[in-house]
């Protein structure tokens, strides 16, 4: 274990997971929290009698919280044949996470942190959250939980303003029927406007200190992880894999994740200078300790969010028992 785990592990519980509580089940929101929460992840593992090689597609997709409904709906259902295992971020509303219930009949689960004792989400009445869907007809979900993030911080005024509360990053324990592989998703937002250009923002002290408080958590998550199986970190990082390259920070993703053995997919390939995921940087990234295979913006799925979809491809070999 590396100082940076060891320094956070008092976080860990259940399979070196920083676990806290879902939401409580109270009369009929036990129904309700089993439905908009998705699969209960607690299937036993699938145990293939003979496992083979696959590829596995992960996509990243942030919509921002102010899209209608209809235009999430719309934006997710795009990016499903695309992908095997997405995640998702600023899903800020039941209605929202309905849509994804309601992917079940398509062959799509889903794992999604219900709670109902936190603030609203100022933009439409339901906290932001990071969902992790994949294909069913794959993989089986074995456990799932969200992760703590970043405790109460307050900005003492800087913007852009960032809600002064609690803020979570999503676990989710995949196994593969077709290779027998475990699989670790780690689904995260860290903080934006900390970082632009591939420094610190100046001026900025708080964002600064919330963000390498947020990316150090993330990391060191998935350093433990890797004692489940193969590690896949999604999300929006809000810093830009071609700046962090130029400049390589020490507390921005490049070399944080480089510490544990980690790379991003934009260092397998990337579609150049000033065409990224959002505006001209590519901010939204997977991480893991293999190689990908192949690397993309979605560049067509550009009417949804300010985002665009990405999409990494790796190679799965087969399980060994």
């Amino acid at each position: 274990m590396t100082k940076l785990a060891a320094g956070l592990s008092s976080l860990v519980v259940a399979a070196g997971l920083a676990a806290v509580a879902t939401t409580p089940a109270r009369g009929d929101s036990q129904a309700m929290a089993r439905l908009l929460g998705g699969d209960p992840c607690n299937h036993a593992a699938p145990r293939p009698s003979n496992p083979v090689a696959a590829p596995v597609r992960l996509g990243s997709f942030n919509i921002q919280a102010k899209q209608s409904v209809a235009d999430f709906s719309a934006g997710v259902h795009a990016l499903l044949p695309y992908v095997d295992i997405a995640g998702l971020q600023e899903t800020n509303s039941k209605d929202k996470a309905q849509v994804l219930a309601d992917l079940a009949g398509s062959g799509w689960d889903f794992y999604r942190q219900y709670r109902d004792h936190i603030m609203s989400h100022p933009l439409q009445g339901g906290a932001e959250q990071q969902p992790v869907l994949w294909r069913s007809d794959r993989f089986v979900c074995t456990y799932a939980g969200p992760a703590l993030q970043s405790g109460v911080y307050r900005l003492n005024g800087e913007k852009p303003t960032y809600g002064e509360m609690r803020h979570y990053f999503t676990v989710v324990h995949l196994v593969d029927r077709v290779s027998g592989q475990r699989l670790a998703i780690i689904n995260c937002h860290l903080v934006q406007g900390a970082v632009m250009a591939g420094a610190r923002v100046p001026g900025l002290p708080r964002h600064w200190h919330l963000y390498v408080t947020q990316l150090t958590k993330v990391v060191a998550a998935a350093e433990r992880q890797q004692g489940f199986g193969t590690v896949f970190v999604l999300g929006d990082f809000n810093s830009g894999w071609l700046q962090d390259r130029a400049h390589r920070h020490k507390h921005l993703p490049i070399r944080s994740f480089g510490a544990i053995g980690f790379r991003s997919m934009w260092a397998t390939e990337n579609p150049g200078k000033g065409r990224g995921s959002r505006e001209g940087g590519l901010i939204d990234q997977v991480w893991a300790a293999h190689k990908a295979r192949s690397a993309k913006v979605l560049f067509a799925l550009n009417e949804y969010s300010d985002h665009k979809p990405v999409v990494a491809r790796y190679h799965l070999g087969p399980a060994s028992y």
